[in-house]
């Protein structure tokens, strides 16, 4: 015999054949269907939760799902499949709450997808609020309309519990009412000592305020109290426009300029319309704060086509004319 040939145990052949003890794998599976159920049950893991048993959170910052993104997100998943778990919480009779994750929940609707894998955490509703607004507020493709409600919601929960914001909430029966009223008041005692009789400045209502601010570090809280806040006011139908992202609120702030209701929905009708650039929208206003540099802009732009193009001999003349008459008027300006 080779001394590299195995030796034929005793008893045995080389012949035989070997034969599995399935007992331990049945026990196995059976352990893994244990463990399965366990975790649909509420203990927590990751697994994968049938669609029709997982459902989405009522304070979701984000407002407005755009339909074409999530085509893309279903396609996506169609080819690559899921990549990241979601975040999931027990409720009752095996449903599930989307603490993190409602996009793709959406998104594999539209692809077809029986199921989704989900991390399970035992959340509160504190917890859970607190969770899902931090997850969304550090996110890149919140719109400018989202983001500006996530801060106020995130606020509300921070300030919740703080005597002064409690006073002001209960007066207005509204929680972010009472936010905006803190923020007024933070912003109209900028330049009051700490000191100063009825002030909150150097307050634990300043201190939290503040906190949530540097925390997410996406803008600081005299940006969001200048160029957010005033969201809230913008009508109606601005406000529709930004929820929806159909518009970016620049364009939204400048077609709120206009006093008439009417001028103002035909003018944003033509923004989404033509996807109107800001030249193009300020070109279409004029108010009498404005109407010396709209015209200054205007006449600007007639010089630059005039330099661009020839005009017919009787283009030419009736221009001359114009100007003649836009000379006599001026001369008539005092100087």
């Amino acid at each position: 015999m080779s001394a590299h040939q195995p030796k034929t145990p005793k008893g045995g052949s080389k012949g035989r054949r070997f034969t599995l003890d399935t007992t331990a794998l049945v026990g196995y599976r059976e352990g893994l269907e244990k463990k399965q159920a366990a975790v649909l049950s509420g203990i927590e893991g990751e697994v994968e939760i049938p669609l029709e048993r997982l459902q989405a959170a009522p304070w979701n910052a984000r407002r407005y799902f755009n339909p074409k993104r999530l085509d893309e997100l279903a396609q996506d998943l169609r080819l690559h499949g899921q990549i990241h778990a979601i975040l999931v919480r027990p409720l009752e009779e095996g449903v599930y709450q989307v603490v993190v994750g409602e996009r793709r929940l959406r998104a594999a609707a539209l692809a077809g997808l029986k199921a989704l894998r989900a991390r399970i955490r035992t959340l509160s509703d504190s917890e859970a609020y607190s969770l899902s607004l931090a997850e969304n507020l550090d996110r890149e493709d919140l719109s400018t309309y989202e983001e500006t409600l996530g801060y106020l919601q995130r606020l509300v929960l921070e300030l919740t519990g703080v005597p002064a914001f409690e006073a002001w909430r209960k007066a207005s029966e509204e929680p972010q009412g009472a936010v905006i009223r803190a923020l007024h008041k933070l912003h109209n005692e900028r330049r009051l000592p700490p000191e100063a009789g009825g002030s909150i400045r150097g307050t634990e209502l300043e201190r939290r305020i503040r906190e949530v601010f540097e925390r997410h570090q996406r803008i600081s809280l005299e940006a969001f109290y200048k160029h957010r806040l005033p969201i809230l006011g913008l009508p109606e139908e601005l406000q529709r426009a930004l929820r929806e992202g159909q518009l970016e609120y620049s364009k939204a702030r400048l077609i709120a300029r206009l006093p008439d209701a009417e001028a103002r929905k035909a003018l944003l009708r033509q923004a989404l319309e033509h996807n109107l650039s800001l030249s193009a929208l300020r070109s279409r206003i004029s108010t009498p704060a404005d109407s010396v540099g709209t015209l200054h802009g205007r006449a600007a732009r007639v010089a630059r086509r005039l330099k661009r193009g020839a005009l017919s001999e009787a283009q030419q003349e009736r221009a001359e004319a114009l100007l003649a008459e836009l000379e006599a008027l001026l001369s008539q300006i005092p100087r």
